[in-house]
């Protein structure tokens, strides 16, 4: 139990100290384009941002976070295939519906600029930050698969450099005087050179076998992913449903304006969420580690602490 213990609370701490880190980042990027970007700039880019964010649900059906909770498990059983069959069938599932939900933006992009956003800018930002999002699910996938594999550090290091790679595209972007389009550059570049760094890392140094190991095209696995997807999925909705559905309804009803005011607010208001999300991040590939050893006894006390703590 101790040891159990002691890797909960050093994952939890790691997540935690470099979650606050980013967070500063993310009040850096925030406050940097307040003071560059017209109020109704910054408030188009975070309401596109929010518009595209509520088709997250149907990005992966659950398909990337699952591997949070198959991946100890298949670990345990040392079953190398299925690990990399199933990080591959979450890559497919991500590609295809991101395509679909792309097709749809561009074909869309000019009605919604007029008639839900009112502004017409939001075209160009709708179409590019579409492209954004498409390259930043990939970088979810290894995030997880990072996760699954309880490597915290770099679980965790992933939107702290990310932070600081938008950043530093803000701030060249607006040096050059490229104004909006600015932050849609940096969520271009930044999952790109992302994926490109934390796959080497995922591929080398966490999971070796990747390339020894076969894919293997297996119904029961699909199926195995899938019946936990769904349930992740429905998470993912409330998720969806109170993270974005509030700047979407200011943007249609009181403009541009108050979308700006309301998401320099937000991020105060979700300063405490930081701690229960550092606890979450450790908490299910430990507890998933721990039902596969039918260790349910430790499940059941280490839940009980946590909700006392």
């Amino acid at each position: 139990m101790s040891s159990y213990t002691k890797s909960a609370v050093k994952g939890a701490t790691i997540v935690l100290i470099i979650s606050l880190i980013a967070a500063f980042f993310g009040y850096l990027v925030r406050f940097i384009l307040a003071r560059n970007l017209t109020v109704e700039e910054y408030g188009l880019f975070y309401s596109v941002f929010a518009f595209l964010g509520l088709f997250g649900m149907f990005r992966t059906f659950g398909f990337d976070k699952a591997l949070i909770k198959l991946i100890p498990e298949f670990k345990h059983h040392k079953k190398y295939t299925e690990i990399k069959s199933s990080i591959i069938y979450a890559s497919i599932i991500q590609l295809i519906t991101n395509s679909i939900i792309i097709l749809g933006v561009y074909l869309f992009s000019n009605y919604l600029s007029i008639n839900f956003f009112h502004d017409p800018q939001a075209s160009t930002v709708l179409r590019l930050m579409a492209i954004a999002l498409f390259l930043d699910s990939f970088v979810q996938i290894i995030k997880f698969a990072l996760q699954g594999f309880k490597k915290m550090n770099y679980f965790a290091g992933i939107d702290l450099i990310r932070m600081l790679l938008i950043l530093g595209v803000i701030i060249v972007g607006l040096k050059l005087n490229y104004g909006i389009l600015s932050p849609v550059a940096a969520h271009i570049l930044t999952p790109i050179i992302l994926t490109i760094i934390f796959s080497y890392i995922l591929i080398k140094k966490v999971f070796p076998q990747f390339l020894k190991s076969d894919f293997i095209m297996d119904t029961k696995l699909m199926k195995d992913i899938s019946k936990y997807g769904v349930f992740i999925m429905a998470t993912t909705i409330g998720g969806v449903v109170l993270g974005y559905t509030d700047t979407l309804i200011l943007t249609y009803f009181s403009g541009l304006t108050s979308v700006a005011l309301y998401n320099v607010a937000l991020p105060t208001a979700k300063l405490f969420l930081y701690f229960p999300r550092a606890f979450a991040g450790i908490l299910l590939p430990l507890t998933s580690e721990l039902w596969i050893q039918n260790e349910k006894t430790l499940i059941k006390v280490g839940i009980e602490s946590l909700y006392k703590y």
